[in-house]
């Protein structure tokens, strides 16, 4: 599979399949023109992107949690228990 995969790759039939998963510009014409060594480094690349972005998205959710709490509690004060 691993042979194929980069068989693929340096002839350049992976770019139209790796423009289908979303990544960015430079993973897909690294793709598109065979460079194995261009389209790992530009993998890469987008890899510690992404995983920056996720870092900043979980630290967000983790301030949610207690502005939402806060809030539920305004929400129960009010009901009665009968």
């Amino acid at each position: 599979a691993a042979n194929q995969f980069s068989s693929a790759l340096t002839s350049g039939q992976m770019g139209p399949v790796v423009s289908q998963f979303g990544l960015p510009a430079d993973v897909t014409s690294a793709a598109n023109t065979g460079d194995m060594q261009a389209f790992f480094k530009a993998l890469e690349s987008a890899s510690s992107g992404s995983e920056s972005n996720r870092s900043q998205e979980a630290d967000k959710k983790k301030d949610k949690p207690q502005e939402e709490k806060s809030s539920k509690k305004d929400d129960d004060a009010g009901m009665s228990l009968d």
